[in-house]
Parts: C-alpha cells; sequence; structure tokens
C-alpha cells in the first residue's frame, strides 16, 4: 500500500525532530548545525508534500470525469508527447498524466503563501488561494496578516541556512540559532500543514 502525502510529509518532519532531539547530546557547537538542518529539513517536508498532495489531486480529478475541473489545471500545458504515448503505447493515462504534470511543476519550488496557494489552485474547484489561506489563519488563531509574518519569518532563516551557512554579513559570524527556535519553526511547519490538509478537503 503506498503511502499518503501527508503521512510522507509527518514522515519526514518526524527526522527533523529526531535531528533536534540529536542535538541535545552533542558539543553546542556542532548541535547548532543539527538545528539549521531540521530548519531546511522542515521546510523541505512542506515543499515535498505540496507536490506530491497536488499530483495525487490532480491525477484524481483527471480520470473522474466527472469531477469539476479547476480553471488552473485546465490552463496547465501538457507537452503533446505525453498525449502521444497513451495513443500509440497504450500506457495508463494516470501514469502519463502524473509524468507530465512532474516536468512541469518538479522545478518549482511550493515553500511560500504565494507559490503554495497556486500549487493548490490547480486541484481546487470553487476556492481561492485567498478562501484557503483564511481557512488556516483561522484554525491557526491568526489574522491571516499573522501568518503571513510568522511563515516568512521562518522562510526568510530557511533562507539564511541555506543560501549563506547562516553567516550574518554585518560580522562574518553565523547566526545564533537555539533549541527552542529549531523547534518552534518545526511546529510551525506542522501545524501549518495540518491546516492546510483540512482547509484543502
Amino acid at each position: 500500500m503506498s503511502t499518503s502525502p501527508y503521512q510522507q510529509f509527518r514522515d519526514n518532519l518526524t527526522y527533523a525532530e529526531e535531528l533536534i532531539e540529536a542535538a541535545r547530546y552533542i558539543r553546542e557547537d556542532l548541535s547548532r548545525d543539527l538545528y539549521r538542518a531540521a530548519w531546511v529539513q522542515a521546510v523541505s517536508a512542506l515543499d515535498h508534500w505540496v507536490h506530491q498532495e497536488v499530483y495525487e489531486r490532480a491525477v484524481a480529478i483527471a480520470m473522474n470525469t466527472t469531477a469539476p475541473r479547476p480553471a488552473q489545471l485546465e490552463k496547465l500545458p501538457i507537452p503533446w508527447m505525453y498525449m502521444e504515448r497513451t495513443r500509440h503505447s497504450g500506457e495508463p493515462l494516470a501514469v502519463v498524466f502524473r509524468e507530465a504534470l512532474e516536468s512541469q511543476l518538479d522545478r518549482r519550488t511550493f515553500q511560500n503563501q504565494e507559490d503554495i496557494g497556486s500549487a493548490f489552485q490547480l486541484v481546487l474547484a470553487g476556492t481561492s488561494a485567498g478562501v484557503m489561506w483564511g481557512r488556516v489563519a483561522q484554525d491557526l488563531g491568526k489574522t491571516k496578516e499573522q501568518l503571513k509574518l510568522r511563515h516568512a519569518e521562518v522562510l526568510k532563516r530557511r533562507n539564511q541556512i541555506s543560501h549563506s551557512s547562516d553567516v550574518d554579513p554585518s560580522t562574518g559570524k553565523r547566526r545564533l540559532i537555539t533549541h527552542e527556535q529549531a523547534a518552534d519553526a518545526v511546529k510551525w511547519i506542522e501545524d501549518l500543514a495540518r491546516s492546510l490538509s483540512v482547509a484543502i478537503r
């Protein structure tokens, strides 16, 4: 039995949580790198989940002739060579369509709010990204602006870690990172994905 996209997310996030826990038992300077790794892992888990969720839902829509077609999915360009494969080799439509989606979306990142909203617009008929994020904010007990600011903070630090080794250009030294900061970031990603999974039902 295949693992659901959300369960894959949970498994990936567990790895981030284990990195944070392991950091308790090693030298402080090394533990900080585990905190950084956990932070990046959590955001990657979110990105991967959005991709897999969209692929699975889009294929289900394509295979159900009575399902409403989201406007953005209908506009997605599918290279003709994929359609030719279903005609000439008899490959299952679900397999070919998923590969076509992956060819279009695999190079994109779904980490910030705008990109995540665009991704889910491919599979949500009748629900705008704004409505979706409103539901998420309400579930998290935040305003949409508070949600936006908190998620931007988490992504900013992730990018600092990934793109500049977390070095502060004003000092030439790595920024301080604590157990609490890393744990809070991972928990934020967990809560955000959980609320999103409810909002897109």
